[in-house]
């Protein structure tokens, strides 16, 4: 189950055969942050959290897709310079 981090959390996962694939926000001061992880169902295993976007202002609402080859990982970006 996601818990409720200031009124909200926004997660998307992906399930790939016997493995899941999450994206998650997570909270860094009064900004937010994204990592993703790696879930195997058998035997159940949650692998080491993977930075997806640690950048100053707040990237959520993250969006994964399989391509059946590879992922494709895309957020909301909350940064205000497009060369950062």
């Amino acid at each position: 189950m996601a818990q409720m981090i200031s009124n909200h959390l926004h997660l998307h996962m992906i399930r790939i055969e016997k493995k899941v694939f999450v994206c998650y926000e997570f909270p860094n001061g009064s900004n937010t942050d994204l990592y993703c992880n790696e879930i195997s169902l058998e035997p159940i295993i949650v692998h080491e959290s993977i930075p997806i976007a640690t950048y100053d202002g707040s990237q959520g609402k993250p969006f994964v897709y399989w391509s059946g080859h590879s992922f494709l990982i895309g957020w909301e970006d909350g940064r205000n310079d497009v060369t950062e």
